[in-house]
């Protein structure tokens, strides 16, 4: 399977995408998919020793920017750092809770690649979702 980065016209990139259960992360085609879309985060990152200024980094993507209609995200949870990755697969991930702080960054997308723009985010978010082996995760994310 070859991942392609979606063109801002597509459909797959505003509907809801189909969520997986346990038992779906079961299958090795899902695995191969997840193990794809983390190939493309890290291979696409752009940090450590050998990181070109000139380059943005890729800090995170959901399976519909790339064609996969599945509720998928791989984040770089080391956003900021420019060293060392921490890179977590999230499967379902939903919001439960979101501070009424904003913080304010510049931010593009790979789908819109040419664009930036300043995005209000809250500052401190908690986050429900499976990893990749079907275990449940709580993660209280701050910046």
């Amino acid at each position: 399977m070859s991942l392609q980065v979606l063109k801002p016209q597509e459909e797959l990139l505003r509907k809801k995408c189909m969520p997986l259960s346990k038992k779906d992360l079961k299958n090795k085609v899902i695995q191969k998919e997840i193990d794809e879309l983390v190939n493309f985060v890290y291979g696409k990152n752009n940090k450590g020793e050998k990181r070109n200024k000139n380059m943005v980094m890729t800090v995170g993507l959901s399976a519909n920017q790339v064609g996969i209609d599945k509720r998928v995200s791989v984040v770089d949870l080391a956003i900021g750092r420019k060293k060392y990755s921490d890179i977590h697969v999230l499967i379902n991930p939903e919001i439960i809770w979101k501070s009424k702080t904003l913080i304010e960054r510049s931010e593009s997308c790979i789908n819109l690649p040419n664009v930036w723009g300043i995005v209000k985010r809250s500052k401190k978010v908690k986050v429900k979702a499976l990893d990749r082996s079907g275990n449940e995760l709580l993660l209280t994310l701050v910046g």
